[in-house]
């Protein structure tokens, strides 16, 4: 009893040790900081203040801080360092921003900053109007970009959309060198319309592809276009009247914490870095909950080296490389129930610029990726380089907007034991401007070279620009089961070989949904350099391979390596490849593609729809008046009528056709993009 009692009184002891700290707008770095009354003043006060395990650092709600928040101390196991809000009213804020309101009228409708705004020497992120704003270029951010005919090697490129006039020496060049890679270099000479850059990158460009011209003051003629100046620190705009609601980031880290352990950061907005808003490296059980992450220059979050950290329920939005850059050996991670927007919305920004994600993992072990939602990825909306964990119950929407060659959930590599489970992803679109016109390659679900032992069940991959689910070159020991995927432009499911090198085998294929919606697009796809088609998989049965406009020649089977023939029936590719003899197709034969309809849930709750008209799926399986779809899932209904959420239940974002292409609206009918057929 005695013993009982003494550990009890020690663990009243700890708990009673604990402190809060407060911060506000008005307060004071001389008082003692333990009440609202003697509240702390600053950002540069807590940073240096020493904490314990227990302590919790309150920030007030409403009140604004401009600088870096560091942390200084660990917690432990049990005792955390919790840094949070008190009060009412909106999050505590901590920026990098600072508004520009002064302004000289150098003419022309250029404007410069009277005094100079900040004191870095590079600027990524300035907002006008609430906008991230791209920096000038040349030509325009809306038009085509330049082309240039010849190189030498990784060292120059010439074009003759150049005339030497302006000369760019001390410019940026931005050249799309491969079709997922945009790389900014800076130009060291021009010659009439060969520019000499450097750019650190290993990749060559190729002939015919595109660039621009960014980062000089000469590339101001339209309408909020900006240039900082590294030297005088004063940014110029184009404007035909005085800028207004101009704000500059004068901050490169938002919260830096290095080497600390038990750490929580919870209710409180970061807005406004040049390079991260949140930074972790090192130390472990980091957590990040419930913060709101905006107008980031390169990175919302970047862990570096963590383990066991979290990141979960904050908003991260406008972030110009990646919403999540986790880097080397972050193992144990946990990215759960985030909302995420716009991601790498804007080429050119940062140095290496190759294949950044909305959520990026490469190097670690063990992650769990789960809950988010995430929506206008410039490239991929996950990507993943690493071995083990789960991608489950995610949400990922118009991804690939600015490259291609790229997927909603895309993993590069040798990587293993991967899971990637009820996930929904839709629009992942694909763009070929700066290319010569090649294909806007872009997947739902991307199994990039060398992949093994991965298993991909139960997502929904739709309206995607060239495939639902892609394995590509030397997969093998993969488990693809239990997906939809319905209506992806080029094919419904791809799995390629194109290298004699490389083998691609012992996949298991089984219970998958193949829905084309229209009649050119093929039900599955595959080609190998090797002639050995079948053994791409381990087995393939109990599918459906489905096309009810055109149920003929769906499936293509290349080999070696052929686009133009071997266009085959169900039947077909049964006899071929002795696979697939409990698999079918569709139960029935539609004429309208009006007749054949997604719904699909991609919350935690049940979803409810109301059907006009009696439909069955490709299973034969009837339905009928109110029916319901169950989290993260979907359904593909055959029939004549229409589906109409049920009172508090929407469908989602869906792609419809008109006349003029592909229209692809949200639940409300808005128009989010237009795209060409």
């Amino acid at each position: 009893m005695k013993k009982i009692l003494t550990i009890l009184l020690l663990f009243v002891s700890l708990i009673s040790s604990a402190t809060n700290y407060y911060v506000k707008t008005g307060g004071s770095d001389a008082a003692n900081g333990l009440t609202d009354g003697t509240a702390w003043e600053t950002l540069s006060k807590v940073s240096g203040a020493t904490f314990a395990g227990g302590d919790t650092i309150l920030f007030n709600r409403g009140d604004t801080w401009v600088g870096t928040l560091t942390v200084h101390n660990s917690g432990t196991a049990g005792n955390l360092i919790t840094y949070g809000a008190y009060g009412t009213g909106a999050d505590p804020i901590i920026t990098g921003f600072t508004s520009v309101t002064a302004w000289s009228d150098l003419g022309s409708n250029i404007w410069e900053s009277t005094a100079a705004v900040s004191t870095l020497t590079t600027c990524n992120m300035v907002v006008i109007g609430g906008v991230n704003t791209a920096m000038g270029r040349e030509p325009e951010v809306d038009a085509n970009v330049y082309t240039f005919q010849t190189h030498d090697a990784n060292n120059s490129i010439t074009s003759t959309d150049l005339s030497g006039t302006p000369d760019w020496t001390g410019a940026q060049v931005v050249i799309r060198k491969e079709s997922w890679i945009w790389q900014v270099g800076t130009i060291t000479d021009q010659s009439t319309g060969t520019i000499s850059y450097t750019d650190g990158g290993t990749f060559t460009p190729t002939n015919d592809w595109g660039f621009f011209i960014q980062n000089d003051s000469l590339t101001l003629d339209t309408q909020d276009e900006w240039y900082y100046s590294p030297s005088r620190k004063k940014i110029m705009i184009y404007s035909t009247s005085e800028p207004s609601n101009v704000k500059v980031t004068t901050v490169e880290k938002l919260l830096s914490s290095v080497n600390k352990n038990y750490v929580t950061i919870e209710n409180i907005s970061f807005i406004g870095s040049n390079t991260t808003s949140v930074y972790v490296e090192g130390g472990t059980n980091f957590t990040v909950s419930n913060c709101t992450i905006n107008y980031n220059g390169l990175h919302g979050v970047h862990l570096f080296w963590p383990s066991y950290a979290t990141v979960d329920s904050s908003v991260i939005k406008n972030s110009n490389y990646a919403a999540i850059w986790a880097q080397t050996q972050v193992n144990y991670a946990t990215i759960s129930n985030n909302t995420i927007d716009s991601t790498t919305m804007i080429n050119g920004v940062g140095t290496l610029v190759y294949a950044p994600g909305s959520i990026y993992f490469a190097g670690g072990d063990y992650v769990t990726i789960t809950g988010n939602n995430i929506d206008h990825s410039g490239y991929d909306g996950i990507l993943v380089a690493h071995d083990h964990g789960t991608i489950s119950n995610n949400f990922i929407n118009n991804s690939v907007l600015k490259r291609s060659d790229g997927g909603g959930i895309y993993v590069g590599g040798t990587y293993v034991d991967l899971v990637i489970d009820n996930n929904i992803v839709l629009n992942s679109l694909g763009d070929t401007d700066g290319t010569n016109g090649t294909g806007a390659e872009s997947m739902g679900i991307y199994l990039d070279a060398w992949p093994e032992n991965i298993t991909v069940t139960d997502n929904t991959c739709a309206y995607n620009e060239t495939t639902g689910i892609y394995l590509n070159l030397g997969a093998n020991t993969n488990t693809i089961s239990g997906n939809t995927c319905y209506a992806n432009s080029a094919s419904q499911f791809r799995v390629e070989n194109y290298s004699d090198q490389q083998d691609t085998y012992d996949n298991a294929v089984t219970y998958n949904k193949f829905i084309a919606k229209e009649a050119t697009p093929l039900v599955a796809e595959f080609r190998s350099a090797l002639n050995n088609i079948p053994s791409f998989f381990s087995t393939s049965n109990y599918n459906y391979w489905a096309r009810p406009i055109d149920d003929t020649d769906g499936i293509r089977a290349g080999q070696p390596n052929s686009y133009g023939s071997d266009y085959m029936t169900l039947a077909q590719w049964q006899t071929f490849s002795s696979l697939d003899a409990n698999s079918g197709k569709s139960p029935t034969a539609i004429s309208d593609t009006a007749d054949i309809h997604l719904v699909y849930n991609a919350t935690y709750n049940t979803k409810y729809f109301t059907l006009s008209a009696g439909m069955v799926d490709v299973a034969n399986t009837s339905y009928s008046g109110n029916i319901s779809v169950l989290p993260f899932s979907s359904l593909v209904l055959i029939g004549a009528g229409t589906i109409t959420p049920a009172a508090g239940s929407s469908s989602g974002f869906k792609l419809i056709r008109s006349a003029g292409g592909k229209i692809l609206r949200d639940s409300e009918g808005k128009v989010i993009r237009t795209l060409t057929e």
